[in-house]
């Protein structure tokens, strides 16, 4: 293992606005857990309380479904690409620091990169030491998707590589609280097995279930983020040489293309369709998707469309208008392959599925690639203080 640098004091509150307090709210999960959902979802209670809220998305890249559909809801969104919060601690700083300057906000809720861990040690941390006088953190949560936690935790299904389940669990491990998700999607007999599963698997650690889609659960969880316990108390044991290659073995394509169909095409049909046959792809070559998300935005509104796993098919998370004849689609895809094979099986299902649907396409962005190591900009391994 590689050892990651234990940095030294700095100046608390360096860069933020003097005077300024913000609370800050992180919410992690492995890819497809619903993490922007559940931002969206928060954003909204606390808007409506009057609270002036910012939100943090991140991505080893730039141009992401979740940024889009955040704005489009009316969110104040700022984007931070290139890798992890822990490696680019320094521009979450300057992302808080611009919204503090520019809109004196009392919230911030940030989003790290699925593929993340270790984000107590190199992010609650380093903000509680370093920022504690100016961000006011809460505990740290952990969106977990039901039928993910089944495959990995519970091996019902064994689809996703050791290295890469690695990441997860690390992620659970470090929780303060444990968020089960899509409980809407779920019975209530396996509910209840799930959550009995996380509080023995995961004892001491708070537990709650919520649908961050229907808001079921989520003022439990507020109550959870706003009461007295304490943030980031659980620092991991991460081997970073296992977590480096378990990231590596995921291709991450982001992409960008302008639809157009003279006729006019039916939306859902349409990203159904394409996701569906990206999904084909990846199980004849046994290539496991860890999460592929599609937006479709018109002048009308736009459509967000997800596929979180190989076993399930493509869901429908947001809908606006049913038909158009332009619109520009975003396509973020994780999946267990190579980048370049990723690239071209992308390629090759957007064209196909656009011409079923006589929809010309021209691809205006496309960027393919695996993610670095990590080289977290500051960590910190003990208490706050030491």
């Amino acid at each position: 293992m590689t050892a990651v640098r234990q940095v030294s004091r700095i100046p608390e509150g360096e860069g933020i606005p003097v005077g300024q307090v913000v609370r800050y709210i992180g919410v992690g999960g492995f890819l497809g857990a619903g993490k922007t959902t559940a931002l969206a979802k928060l954003a909204g209670y606390y808007t409506a309380k009057g609270w002036r809220v910012g939100i943090v998305t991140n991505d080893q890249a730039g141009n992401l479904v979740d940024t889009g559909n955040l704005e489009n809801e009316g969110n104040l969104v700022k984007e931070v690409a290139g890798g992890c919060f822990c490696c680019k601690f320094n521009d979450l700083i300057e992302a808080i620091t611009s919204f503090q300057s520019n809109n004196a906000i009392d919230l911030i809720l940030a989003e790290p990169v699925g593929s993340c861990t270790d984000v107590v040690a190199t992010v609650i941390r380093p903000l509680l030491e370093l920022y504690g006088q100016t961000i006011i953190v809460a505990p740290h949560s952990v969106l977990i998707d039901p039928m993910r936690l089944k495959n990995i935790l519970m091996e019902e299904e064994g689809v996703l590589s050791n290295n890469v389940a690695y990441i997860y669990k690390k992620q659970l491990e470090e929780a303060d609280i444990l968020v089960l998700n899509k409980i809407d999607s779920l019975r209530r007999e396996d509910l209840v097995k799930l959550v009995a599963y996380l509080e023995n698997t995961f004892s001491g650690k708070k537990v709650v279930s919520i649908s961050a889609l229907n808001g079921d659960g989520v003022e439990e969880w507020i109550s959870m983020l706003e009461g007295d316990g304490p943030a980031g108390t659980n620092i991991v044991n991460v081997n970073y040489d296992i977590y480096a290659d378990g990231e590596a073995r995921l291709g991450w394509l982001n992409a960008t293309a302008r639809l157009s169909g003279p006729s006019g095409f039916h939306i859902a049909n349409f990203l159904t369709g394409l996701l569906s046959s990206m999904q084909g792809t990846f199980v004849a070559r046994q290539k496991e998707i860890a999460h592929i998300k599609v937006l479709l935005k018109t002048d009308n509104g736009i459509t967000v469309a997800n596929l979180i796993t190989n076993s399930y098919g493509p869901v429908i998370s947001k809908i606006t208008v049913d038909t158009c004849r332009e619109a520009e689609l975003v396509v973020n895809a994780r999946v267990e392959v190579d980048p370049e094979l990723l690239k071209s099986e992308i390629l090759k299902t957007i064209y196909s599925v656009s011409q079923e649907h006589d929809v010309a396409i021209e691809v205006l962005d496309l960027e393919s690639f695996k993610p670095g190591r990590p080289q977290p900009t500051h960590r910190y391994a003990g208490p706050v203080g030491a």
